[in-house]
């Protein structure tokens, strides 16, 4: 049975994470700017990404902002056009709970050195930037914004313990 959401009646304009079936692989056709009610219908300035191919845009919140131009190499949104991302369903924290969201990561074939701490982190249903926050709160790669800027000496140092940063986040849940 599909998800209650995906029924016409509750069917949006915008990609959620219960639209995700595993991995989804896009290509960036256009990044605007705009105006999108909160729950209380204020409305608020959104960054907002087309996607070629897909009838659903998806907002982009700091978070994927900041992915997506590490993934460029690029903080310009005219300079992401074009280019190929992953849009996976997870659950991170919002507003004091725990909730569906959608992340970005780069083509699973474009070889980032934290693939890795992804595929573990897919496995056990947890945000990698969980992970991060996990290292960085017991002082570890304090320096890193995220673990896509990781490098491949410091995923190779974080592997070993890797299965018990995941049991402590999946207990503390």
């Amino acid at each position: 049975m599909p998800h209650y959401r995906k029924f016409k009646a509750f069917e949006k304009d915008y990609i959620a994470a219960h639209d995700l079936e595993g991995d989804t692989g896009f290509v960036i056709e256009s990044v605007v700017e705009e105006e999108l009610p909160d729950d209380k219908g204020n409305k608020h300035p959104r960054m907002v990404i087309g996607l070629k191919g897909s009838d659903k845009k998806f907002v982009c919140n700091l978070t994927n902002g900041r992915r997506i131009a590490r993934l460029a190499r690029s903080p310009l949104t005219e300079d992401w056009i074009g280019l190929e991302i992953i849009l996976y369903a997870t659950e991170c924290e919002a507003f004091g709970k725990i909730t569906p969201c959608v992340r970005v990561r780069a083509e699973v074939s474009g070889g980032l050195p934290s693939e890795p701490i992804h595929a573990a982190c897919r496995k056990a249903k947890v945000d990698t930037e969980l992970i991060l926050e996990s290292l960085q709160a017991q002082g570890h790669f304090t320096a890193y914004a995220s673990i896509d800027s990781m490098t491949e000496t410091d995923v190779q140092q974080v592997l070993p313990n890797l299965e018990k940063f995941i049991q402590h986040i999946v207990g503390d849940k």
